[in-house]
């Protein structure tokens, strides 16, 4: 191809067999919309590690920009001291940075990573799509969500034109004013 920025699909080997030609149309119409190649990247995905490999390769040789994550993929976890964990899926961004899990639990304690700031921080984006329940309920609401992705993207279905707008993290705690946020969303 001739393009020189691709987006990734990853996706459970389950549910591709049970939604390809949908998942293949959402590939086919992120690759007109946005004017990149999609590569749809079924398998068992057990770790991680694996996912993060297969992205960090497909950035360094494919100009990879972000990638679609369907249904059970591994989710990285981040613990903090004795607060407990969170899920994350900054782990799949920030793909020039070493994370570390020190104690081998699973879980990552911290990164390294250069003077970098909150928005140079991400290599790609990162978006999940997962039914909220599994087997054919799962697979049918997927199907049913792809459907209706790409009725809109053709045009078929229009929405109200409305927006949710949701600051960094990194901008909210800096104690910013309510004038200066209002200003920065405006």
């Amino acid at each position: 191809s001739d393009r020189e920025k691709s987006v990734a699909i990853i996706v459970d080997s389950s549910t591709y067999a049970g939604a390809a030609s949908e998942i293949d149309r959402l590939g086919a119409d992120i690759g007109h919309d946005i004017d990149v190649d999609v590569f749809i990247c079924p398998n068992e995905w057990r770790k991680a590690a694996d996912v993060k490999n297969l992205l960090t390769e497909r950035y360094a040789r494919s100009g990879l920009i972000g990638a679609i994550l369907i249904g059970e993929i591994p989710t990285a976890y981040f613990e903090f001291h004795d607060s407990g964990e969170i899920p994350t899926d900054w782990y799949y961004q920030d793909l020039s940075d070493k994370f570390v899990d020190s104690d081998g639990d699973g879980r990552f304690e911290y990164e390294y990573y250069n003077l970098e700031t909150d928005v140079t921080m991400r290599d790609i984006w990162i978006g999940r799509i997962k039914p909220p329940v599994g087997g054919d309920e799962g697979i049918m609401l997927l199907k049913r969500y792809l459907d209706t992705n790409h009725r809109y993207r053709t045009g078929d279905i229009t929405y109200r034109r409305r927006m949710l707008y949701f600051g960094s993290i990194a901008i909210n705690q800096n104690g910013m004013s309510k004038t200066d946020y209002d200003d920065l969303v405006g």
